[in-house]
């Protein structure tokens, strides 16, 4: 099902280009796009490669049995102190201790998770969803490497396609 928000200033009628567009902006774009700033940079490649270990190690924890936010507080201690993650986690495991899931930290923290990471784990930890969260962080970690990696937005525009028609 596709759900377009529909702007009241404008017709109702939406153009395929514009459809288009808006999916390549949400599957491409590694940030929130607004009216005032328009599309973010990317993050520089330490945080992407600090980000692929924390989706790996947390997986791994939590096959181990670990508590999502134990794992969460001692992975913000292992993290690079030089990049921006440490607190990004330490706002996420707050969070998680509020309202016990971590989507919501993730899209109050847009200018660091992208769209499609926040709705990884949104899908991720709704019962209904089309993920489980093993298969989330495993996503979550394979894009974090490819990004590290310098990877193209159009190789990333169909990872990002391929992980939600194929759930892998």
């Amino acid at each position: 099902t596709w759900v377009f928000w529909v702007d009241v200033t404008r017709p109702l009628f939406v153009s395929c280009q514009y459809i288009k567009y808006r999916l390549f902006e949400f599957l491409v774009c590694p940030k929130y796009v607004t009216k005032k700033t328009g599309c973010h940079t990317m993050l520089a490649r330490e945080e992407y490669i600090e980000q692929s270990y924390l989706f790996r190690t947390l997986g791994e924890r939590m096959l181990d049995g670990v508590a999502t936010q134990d794992a969460l507080k001692s992975l913000g201690h292992e993290i690079l102190a030089t990049t921006k993650l440490p607190l990004a986690i330490d706002y996420l495991v707050s969070d998680l201790k509020m309202t016990g899931t971590v989507a919501p930290a993730m899209h109050q923290l847009n200018h660091y998770f992208t769209p499609f990471q926040t709705f990884v784990m949104t899908e991720a930890e709704d019962e209904e969803g089309r993920f489980d969260l093993r298969t989330a962080l495993a996503i979550l970690e394979r894009e974090a490497r490819y990004l590290a990696e310098s990877g193209t937005p159009e190789g990333l525009f169909f990872y990002r396609f391929e992980c939600l028609s194929r759930n892998r």
